[in-house]
């Protein structure tokens, strides 16, 4: 459930400003929150930009807080991530390997990796001992293609044929032949009623 939200947004000239800023950010946690700022800004909600950025909403609150507190210094007082020099470079590659595999080769039930999920293996099978998941989300971004699905992805079909082999017709095509065809029956039919009312008309006996 979204969250009553009074946060100012960042006027124009903020926003041209964080441009600015993460343009020189070498931070990944600094470019994301100026990222969050300008997209709040631009008026997106809390929750849409929880799902374009991938991190849980409660991250994105936390970041319109610490504007409403410090306004654009909320984004060089984050504090600095030390992704880097918490994990070493063999444990970067292992965690980038398991991603892009599916859950069930380590005979895991479900068929995609969430970040919740791989944070709790890695802790669990003590390839890390501990790890943020938006650290964890930083590196996957950087390393590999996440999450990874259970299946193959789908070939896309060919295109549907009528009976006589031709391609068959899209919506939009048969919406707009349909649009056609529909006066003309209607027209037809008002011309059948006619011609019958004046056969009964002609017809000696008939009824006035």
């Amino acid at each position: 459930m979204a969250r009553k939200l009074k946060v100012r947004r960042p006027t124009t000239s903020e926003i041209q400003q964080l441009s600015k800023r993460i343009q020189r950010l070498t931070d990944a946690h600094q470019r994301r929150r100026a990222d969050s700022l300008t997209l709040y800004g631009m008026g997106l909600s809390p929750l849409e930009i929880a799902d374009a950025q991938g991190v849980h909403p409660n991250t994105v609150y936390k970041d319109l807080q610490a504007f409403e507190q410090l306004n654009l210094e909320a984004v060089t007082q984050l504090r600095r991530s030390g992704v880097s020099g918490r994990l070493t470079a063999n444990q970067e590659t292992e965690i980038a390997q398991l991603a892009e595999q599916s859950p069930q080769t380590v005979g895991l039930p479900y068929g995609r990796w969430s970040v919740r999920k791989l944070r709790a293996y890695l802790v669990k099978q003590h390839i890390v001992k501990s790890i943020g998941r938006e650290h964890l989300r930083l590196l996957l971004k950087k390393r590999c293609a996440f999450p990874a699905r259970a299946t193959q992805a789908r070939q896309p079909r060919p295109a549907a044929t009528s009976n006589s082999g031709s391609p068959a017709l899209d919506f939009q095509t048969f919406a707009q032949r349909w649009a056609s065809v529909v006066p003309r029956c209607q027209a037809h039919r008002r011309q059948s009623l006619w011609w019958a009312a004046l056969h009964v008309r002609q017809t000696p006996g008939a009824v006035a």
